[in-house]
């Protein structure tokens, strides 16, 4: 179970990050134009009463630095997550060792 502490930190790693690659004035990608196959992340946040949200395909190997950098952000707050632990005990799967 996260404690109070940790969301905390969480939250205002999170924040900091997001400031530091400008994600309230963040737009569309341009450098990189999707494709038929693969997947988009969606990255949404509110704070402080501005709100922004940005999609970007197959942000690990597709894009521009920053979009890379947002990858980094949501590998982070999955991890934090715990939700491929979820997803595995939701389907049955077992852990790799």
């Amino acid at each position: 179970m996260i404690n109070l502490s940790e969301i905390s930190s969480i939250y205002s790693s999170i924040s900091k990050k997001l400031h530091q690659v400008n994600f309230w004035q963040l737009d569309k990608d341009t450098t990189c134009g999707g494709g038929l196959d693969g997947e988009s992340w969606t990255f949404e946040a509110i704070e402080n009463g501005k709100y922004n949200i940005v999609t970007r395909w197959v942000p690990m190997h597709c894009g521009n630095d920053i979009t890379k950098q947002h990858a980094q952000i949501g590998l982070q707050l999955m991890k934090k997550s715990q939700f491929i632990d979820f997803l595995k005990v939701r389907t049955g799967k077992k852990k790799k060792k």
